[in-house]
């Protein structure tokens, strides 16, 4: 069975002016595999002494995507999530820090 498992799009805001204001949108990239993994109470815990809202650390393989944060979302089946943590490399892949919204 492969490690990265679960197919994910990765999406870009778009913003548009209009008469009402400006208004922001998602609009797919590209699609990846990646490994979609929920965090456990305790780290939960850990993370929220840091004032952080983790609830998944997504890894995907090291060059086979850009994430930038407030700029991206990440789709995984009926989730959203929205990068909270600059990327990091974890070995022969790329983690990243994300919230459910």
């Amino acid at each position: 069975m492969p490690f990265l498992k679960h197919r994910v799009s990765i999406h870009v805001k778009a913003t548009s002016q209009s008469a009402l204001g400006e208004s922001e949108d998602w609009t797919p990239l590209t699609w990846k595999y990646a490994r979609v993994i929920p965090i456990d109470s305790n780290s939960r815990a850990a993370y929220q002494q840091n004032q952080s809202q983790i609830t998944h650390r997504i890894l995907f393989n090291k060059d086979a995507v850009t994430i930038t944060l407030g700029n991206n979302r990440i789709k995984y089946e009926d989730k959203t999530f929205e990068p909270i943590e600059p990327p990091f490399e974890n070995g022969n892949y790329m983690a990243v820090g994300v919230k459910e919204v």
